[in-house]
C-alpha cells in the first residue's frame, strides 16, 4: 500500500553490522496530499546516528521549590501546575489584552 501511495519501491538493505532497514532510492507524493502531509520519514535516508555510548543519570534528584511567598501568588500558583492566572500575577501582567 506504501509503495503504491508513494510510487515507490522499498528494498531492504544490510548494513555491515547487520542491521537491517527499508529504504527506497526515490519517492514521489500525489500532489493533492501536498498539503496534509509534512514529511515522510524514513524512506531514502540511509543515516545512522552514533551508539550512546554512556547515559549520563543525576547524581540526586533536586528538591522541590519552595511555595511562593507573596500570599497573591500563592492563591493563584499551584506548585504542581501553572497556570495563566499565575504566569500573570508572577509577571505583573494582569489586564493586559492580546
Amino acid at each position: 500500500m506504501v509503495e503504491n501511495l508513494l510510487d515507490a519501491e522499498y528494498h531492504d538493505y544490510k548494513h555491515a553490522d547487520g542491521r537491517i532497514v527499508s529504504r527506497t532510492t526515490r519517492w514521489s507524493l500525489p500532489t493533492h496530499l501536498h498539503e496534509h502531509i509534512d514529511t515522510i520519514q524514513p524512506t531514502t535516508s540511509f543515516f545512522r546516528g552514533a551508539p550512546r555510548t554512556w547515559v549520563h543519570t543525576a547524581a540526586h534528584a533536586p528538591e522541590s521549590p519552595s511555595p511562593p511567598t507573596n500570599s497573591s501568588l500563592a492563591t493563584v500558583c499551584d506548585r504542581n501546575s501553572v497556570t495563566p492566572k499565575c504566569f500573570q500575577t508572577l509577571y505583573g501582567t494582569k489586564g493586559y489584552e492580546t
